[in-house]
């Protein structure tokens, strides 16, 4: 899911390359949108897998019951609904065809700027980095817990059985 997000914001920037196009400003509006707000959705899907790769490796069976495809797919779309939500503004804050500017839609106002970079820099980067890491970090933790645990049951299945075979 999150490549399909990817894969299409990959296309609409390749768009980009079309100049007749850029004429039409719904369309670089609706594009603009888009592509910010699936690449949001990208990365916050592939930091839902993370929380599932966690889910799964937990001991606790509550929470591995919480590693459901149907749990997957409701998350997936509350991330779709937000990352659409968190780029609404651009619909009236974002001016086509701008020469001094890093994009050629870009926010009209200061203001407007700052609430786009900040909005992408936070939700659709740095949060999902942080979210990836940090569960990574306790998956990893998870899987070395449970080693422990297995060799240990190993153990002492050998001793009871060896045990039992001296008698």
């Amino acid at each position: 899911m999150s490549s399909d997000a990817s894969a299409i914001q990959l296309w609409l920037n390749a768009t980009t390359q079309l100049n007749r196009y850029f004429s039409i400003f719904i369309f670089i509006f609706v594009r603009t949108f888009v592509v910010f707000a699936l690449r949001t959705v990208a990365y916050c899907l592939i930091a839902l897998a993370t929380i599932d790769g966690w889910l799964s490796s937990c001991v606790d069976r509550r929470r591995r019951q919480w590693s459901t495809r149907a749990n997957a797919q409701r998350v997936a779309i509350i991330i779709l609904i937000f990352s659409c939500f968190l780029y609404v503004q651009m619909f009236y804050s974002y001016e086509a065809n701008l020469i001094n500017a890093p994009l050629r839609c870009y926010g009209k106002t200061i203001s407007c700027r700052l609430v786009t970079d900040f909005s992408y820099a936070f939700v659709a980067n740095i949060f999902p980095l942080f979210i990836m890491l940090s569960f990574r970090i306790i998956t990893i933790i998870n899987i070395h817990q449970s080693r422990r645990r297995t060799q240990a049951m190993n153990t002492a299945g050998i001793s009871k059985s060896t045990a039992i075979s001296q008698q």
